[in-house]
C-alpha cells in the first residue's frame, strides 16, 4: 500500500531521540518488540537499550522506505471523511513555511501517541519551590545529582528507572 507519513518532529523516532533518559531500554523482550518482518538480530540483548532501538528504527525506515516517505516537521491539523468522494480529508501545515497542505488519501493511519505531549499536574506552591522541577521527557541522567534530595512523582516505568538511576548515582530518592 502505498503510503505518506507526516511527523510533526524534524525526525523520525523523536521520543526515543529526544525525550528519553539516557538509561532507557525496552521494557519488553526484542521479540515482542520487533517491526513487522524485521526481527532484532539474534546476538542483540534481550531488552535493547535506547540507543540500539533507535539505530533498529533507523534500519527499518530505511529498508522498507518509510524515510523516503516521511514529510517532517507537518502538524496535521485536522482530518475529515468525505463519505460522497470515500476519501480522508486531512489539512496540515508546513511548519518550516507555514504553508498549508491537503492531503486526500483512501485510508488514514492516526498514530499520535499517547506520550506525545508532556503533562505537568497543577501542585499549589510550586511556583514557589526554591529547588529544580522537571518532567521525566526533560531527565537524562543523575549526574551532578549525589547527595541532593530528589522526589519523583509517578511509579510508571520512567518514575521507578529515573527514582533508580538517581539512587545508584548517590542521590537521596523518595518516589
Amino acid at each position: 500500500v502505498p503510503s505518506l507519513v507526516l511527523e510533526r518532529d524534524d525526525c523520525v523516532g523523536s521520543l526515543w531521540r529526544k525525550r528519553t533518559y539516557d538509561r532507557l531500554s525496552l521494557h519488553l523482550p526484542k521479540y515482542a518488540s520487533a517491526l513487522p518482518h524485521a526481527p532484532h538480530p539474534a546476538d542483540a540483548p534481550n531488552y535493547l537499550p535506547r540507543d540500539d532501538f533507535v539505530r533498529y528504527l533507523d534500519g527499518y525506515a530505511e529498508r522498507f522506505g518509510v524515510r523516503a516517505r516521511t514529510r517532517l516537521r507537518r502538524d496535521v491539523r485536522a482530518a475529515r471523511f468525505d463519505a460522497a468522494r470515500r476519501r480522508w480529508d486531512v489539512e496540515a501545515v508546513d511548519l518550516q513555511t507555514g504553508e498549508a497542505e491537503r492531503y486526500a488519501p483512501r485510508f488514514l493511519v492516526v498514530a499520535t501517541g499517547s506520550y506525545d505531549e508532556k503533562f505537568v499536574p497543577e501542585v499549589p506552591g510550586l511556583e514557589g519551590f526554591p529547588g529544580k522541577v522537571m518532567h521525566a521527557s526533560e531527565y537524562r541522567s543523575a549526574k551532578g545529582m549525589m547527595g541532593k534530595t530528589v522526589l519523583v512523582v509517578g511509579c510508571g516505568n520512567s518514575g521507578t528507572e529515573i527514582d533508580l538511576d538517581l539512587a545508584e548515582a548517590g542521590a537521596i530518592t523518595s518516589i
